[in-house]
Parts: C-alpha cells; structure tokens; sequence
C-alpha cells in the first residue's frame, strides 16, 4: 500500500499539469493567447505542497517504533532474521554505541 501512494503521490502533479494544459490548449484555441505563457510558478508549488503533504501523511500512518533496532541477522540454523525492534533492553544491541 505504501509503495503504491508514493507512485500516486509522484504523479499526480503530472496528471494536474496534463489536465491544465488540456484545459488551456482549449482556451487558447478559442482565445488565441500566447502559447509559452505557462504558470510555472504554480505548477512548483502545488508539486512542492503535494511532496510535503505526502511526507506528513506518510509521517501520521507509519507505525510508531518502540525499543531498540535490532540489525539483521543469520541464526545458527543458517537461517536470516530481519531487522527488528524489541523492547528486551538486555538484548545485546539495546547497548549504548
């Protein structure tokens, strides 16, 4: 799901700009305006507005994380251990740096 909002969120300022040149590729049809004039300037800022209003969503779902971090791993059987988080503080890597 997380991957999946972070495509939507990357392209969504593409699919405003497509619509609003559509809509003004129209209007200069009928009004026949200059055709460099484009609001750059807008179109930076609702891309900068949608970026940080993805950051502070994906900020408010994520999950909050307690303890300490335990790196990855293999076990004695061979096996690998992904990295954690563990609230045991006698784990070894619960250990000041």
């Amino acid at each position: 799901m997380r991957i999946i909002t972070n495509i939507v969120l990357f392209l969504l300022p593409f699919a405003v700009f497509f619509a609003y040149a559509h809509v003004a590729n129209r209007r200069r049809a009928i009004d026949g305006g200059d055709p460099l004039r484009t609001p750059w300037y807008w179109l930076v800022i609702a891309g900068l507005g949608l970026a940080i209003a993805g950051f502070v969503f994906m900020r408010l779902t994520a999950d909050p994380h307690q303890g300490c971090y335990v790196r990855a791993y293999v076990d004695a059987n061979g096996k690998t251990v992904d990295g954690h988080f563990t609230d045991d503080p006698n784990h070894p890597d619960c250990g000041k740096p």
